[in-house]
């Protein structure tokens, strides 16, 4: 709230954390790793803005 920034896609982020943390209490064996990260525009100062990108893939063993 302070930089006023906002995520895009909160929620579903929220439901895959707890979907994951449900999984591995009833002993689901899985990782997550980053594939990809990127940004729109670099930020120079308070006023300017950016859109954030990444991609990620959680995979069950």
């Amino acid at each position: 709230k302070k930089y006023h920034n906002t995520i895009c896609g909160r929620h579903p982020i929220g439901v895959l954390l707890n979907a994951i943390t449900e999984l591995q209490k009833n002993g689901m064996n899985m990782s997550f790793s980053f594939l990809n990260y990127a940004q729109s525009s670099q930020c120079r100062n308070w006023q300017d803005s950016s859109v954030s990108y990444a991609a990620g893939a959680l995979t069950v063993h």
